[in-house]
């Protein structure tokens, strides 16, 4: 586990020749809020592939609109495909809304600095018996961190989370990515855990973002486990979008 962190680790500073930026299609985000006044509407697919079973968010609406000069509010929902067996089921995955809080602006060496204080919720009763979301509420307040420099930054992420019916626990992410003639190159290692439990779950992940014109950015990105906790199996994530701005 230690070598494979390492190693990924390794690859995202030596990736980071320019400047990284969090959010879609990373989960590692960055303290930089939209525009006042401006739209940011990310519609995208997301898979995960553990096994034979296909878990599909298609499409998964993340919307933001920026309401000060220092923060944005956000709202995601995704429908759910779940594929096992020759039987899909289908349903929404729950719902998602948070403050993203710019509270430091970056200049020269110092860093800009944000919270993401958000809140996970469950929209139907059926989608959660069939699995397609999870039960309660969960709250997340990740602090969020660029460090910029010449031609270098890194963002990171890390807070406390809550669940009901599983205790506090934690998440952590660090992404770095190189840009080249209208194109952005990620990478990221992403993790989230229980703390009574000892529960923990690692994610690497590779990307891009292509410019397509002024108001729309293609999102992609593929990502694998490192590590699930109780759990042998590999997981694999996909991540296909589109950006649209003001």
């Amino acid at each position: 586990m230690a070598a494979r962190l390492s190693t990924v680790v390794f690859m995202l500073f030596c990736a980071a020749c320019t400047w990284a930026q969090g959010g879609p299609p990373l989960i590692t985000d960055d303290p930089i809020p939209v525009e006042k006044g401006k739209w940011e509407i990310n519609i995208a697919w997301l898979n995960r592939t553990v096994r034979l079973r296909q878990e599909n968010q298609l499409p998964l609406l993340d919307i933001n609109y920026g309401f000060s000069d220092r923060a944005h509010v956000k709202f995601e929902v995704p429908w759910m495909l779940a594929a096992e067996g020759g039987m899909v089921e289908r349903g929404d995955g729950g719902g998602a809304t948070g403050v993203k809080w710019r509270f430091v602006e970056g200049k020269g060496a110092r860093p800009s600095v944000g919270v993401y204080p958000a809140v996970d919720f469950s929209l139907s009763r059926r989608s959660v018996d069939l699995g397609l979301a999870e039960g309660g509420t969960a709250f997340e307040a990740p602090l969020l961190v660029e460090w910029d420099f010449p031609r270098f930054s890194l963002n990171a992420t890390a807070g406390p989370t809550f669940q009901a019916g599983r205790g506090p626990g934690w998440m952590a992410g660090l992404a770095a990515g190189r840009g080249h003639r209208g194109t952005q190159y990620l990478a990221e290692v992403f993790g989230e855990g229980v703390f009574e439990s000892g529960e923990s779950n690692w994610l690497a992940q590779v990307g891009l973002r292509r410019e397509l014109s002024e108001r729309a950015t293609l999102l992609l990105a593929f990502g694998r486990t490192l590590w699930e906790h109780d759990s042998e199996r590999q997981s694999w994530t996909s991540y296909l979008g589109i950006q649209l701005h003001d």
